[in-house]
């Protein structure tokens, strides 16, 4: 099991919360309103950081395939490095927050909440994830920040031995 990222705790037991208390609902149903905008603008963002990326060490955008249709919600790239997941983490200490670098994804079936003894885990999970930067924007990042971004993965992919 991974450890929880610094300041969490590590999910031991399946948990459902289902409730929204009153102004959280209200900020949704205002973000409801804008979602359209907020997909265009990340999906901008997206293409935009992708294409800064290109040519960077060890690093391939990932491609639907033939007959799926992605939302470019977040840029997703192979990691083809020594370490992948270790230069993941690299990245997040660097400022380039991502799902396992920063928040330490892992597949749900090494959670012992799911793991069972007589289970083999999915290493074909765990490996999709391990290779795979999945870059975390927000809207407020404009072409300043997602330069600063590119510029760090660039340098510290040319530069990583693991």
């Amino acid at each position: 099991m991974a450890d929880a990222p610094p300041g969490g705790r590590s999910q031991e037991r399946l948990a459902v919360n289902g409730r929204l208390a009153e102004p959280l609902a209200a900020l949704a149903q205002a973000n409801l309103r804008r979602f359209p905008d907020l997909l265009e603008r990340r999906r901008t963002q997206t293409g935009y950081l992708l294409q800064a990326l290109a040519g960077a060490r060890g690093l391939t955008p990932l491609q639907p395939a033939k007959d799926e249709a992605w939302n470019h919600y977040a840029p997703l790239l192979r990691i083809s490095l020594p370490a992948p997941r270790a230069f993941a983490e690299h990245l997040a200490r660097q400022g380039a927050l991502s799902s396992t670098g920063t928040f330490r994804l892992v597949p749900c079936d090494t959670r012992p909440m799911f793991a069972a003894s007589n289970r083999t885990p999915c290493r074909g999970a765990a490996e999709v994830l391990d290779r795979t930067l999945a870059l975390v924007l927000t809207e407020r990042d404009d072409e300043a920040v997602l330069d600063r971004y590119a510029a760090a993965i660039t340098r510290e992919a040319a530069a990583w031995r693991a």
